[in-house]
């Protein structure tokens, strides 16, 4: 599914939903948007103008959106990842010693942005429920925006966005960053948001799963065209972090 559902924004309950998809940002404003977030370079497609937004009432948003995302990249430290041309990758690190000293794999652990009246309980048994997204409900909202791409020099790629599917009685957001560096590691980052309308809380969980290339094709034998498809290769990829909260909003 792909196709925008819904009208734009959309009510429902006490919810307002909004979003919007565009165009990516021109060079001199990613320069600009790299001095405003203190990042040495970003992603080569960034979609500054999209972005997916929640506001109950008057009292609380949550939103997502590029820039938010970008300030959680590591400003000062490389990832502990080589590309497989790694010579290659080293001459360039002499030649440039200080374009990689950030995180090139812009990996990000955002959750979104929270306004209004809150408060976070961070709490491991905290989960979603899955016997109400697996009703048989019509789907009154979709969206699928993308917030960044980049092909890592032509190693792979990295990629920043944000879903949401809308039901009568609840919604799901999943924001998903996934990094392939070809013939070395495959990283999903993805973080749920769900809610059930009438509630006054969302539940967020948070996880990181990773694969090496090599358990991949070779212990795996999972087809090389799976990798390039976060859907495709999720269930290949080992669990590295988990993280759950409930957001308490005022209702």
């Amino acid at each position: 599914m792909s196709c925008p559902i819904g009208p734009n924004p959309m009510k429902i309950e006490k919810w307002k939903i909004d979003s919007n998809s565009s165009s990516i940002m021109g060079q001199a404003d990613l320069e600009t948007l790299e001095e405003d977030i203190g990042l040495m370079s970003t992603p080569d497609m960034v979609y500054d103008k999209n972005f997916l937004e929640f506001a109950y009432e008057d009292k609380f948003k949550l939103i997502f959106t590029v820039k938010e995302a970008l300030k959680t990249v590591e400003k000062d430290k490389c990832p502990d990842i080589e590309v497989h041309a790694a010579a290659n990758w080293k001459d360039i690190q002499k030649e440039r010693p200080t374009k990689r000293v950030y995180d090139w794999t812009y990996k990000t652990r955002y959750l979104g942005s929270l306004e209004g009246n809150f408060k976070i309980e961070a709490d491991p048994k905290a989960k979603i429920n899955t016997e109400m997204l697996q009703r048989r409900e019509p789907i009154q909202y979709y969206r699928d925006i993308r917030l960044f791409d980049d092909e890592l020099d032509d190693n792979g790629m990295a990629t920043l966005q944000v879903k949401t599917r809308v039901m009568p009685s609840c919604y799901l957001v999943l924001l998903r960053y996934y990094l392939r560096v070809d013939r070395v590691k495959v990283k999903l980052c993805d973080c749920r948001v769900f809610h059930k309308f009438g509630s006054n809380e969302i539940i967020r969980e948070y996880t990181e799963k990773s694969a090496e290339w090599t358990y991949l094709t070779n212990t795996r034998r999972v087809p090389v065209n799976h990798t390039t498809t976060p859907e495709a290769v999720d269930q290949y990829l080992q669990l590295d972090y988990k993280y759950s909260d409930r957001i308490i909003f005022e209702s």
